[in-house]
């Protein structure tokens, strides 16, 4: 087997490095069998790179997506990162999973009117009268 064909099917950490941080869209998620395993696999939209799911990632994803079903995730954006985790004791680089922050949409606003200046009562408001009302 050409080793070289089996590289770059995964997302790795160590390929996005220390400070590497995006939202994505959720494509799918399969079954694939990695070494002697088989675990799931997660997609993005746009990326052929799989990320392979440990318990740690498909928790968070439960928790931000609210659902333990995969097929629910679909559509779904999520922000992956990098981070230094334990792995069989060892700190390494890893990826982790959030709840993608929507950026909100900047409103216009207008200051609020001025208020009518109070008056007193009996003086001029500068109301028209018809001649036959007025009283004297």
């Amino acid at each position: 087997m050409d080793m070289r064909s089996a590289m770059g099917k995964r997302l790795k950490a160590e390929e996005l490095g220390p400070k590497f941080r995006k939202a994505v869209v959720i494509d799918n998620v399969q079954m694939e069998k990695t070494g002697t395993d088989t675990k799931p696999v997660m997609y993005f939209r746009g990326n052929d790179k799989g990320l392979v799911l440990n318990k740690t990632n498909v928790n968070a994803l439960i928790d931000i997506l609210g659902s333990a079903e995969s097929d629910d995730w679909i559509g779904r954006r999520v922000q992956i990162y990098t981070a230094m985790v334990d792995y069989q004791g060892k700190r390494v680089l890893g990826i982790r999973i959030e709840e993608a922050v929507v950026p909100q949409q900047t409103q216009t606003t207008r200051p609020a009117p001025r208020p009518a200046p109070a008056r007193e009562p009996g003086s001029d408001d500068g109301e028209f009268v018809p001649a036959d009302d007025m009283t004297w």
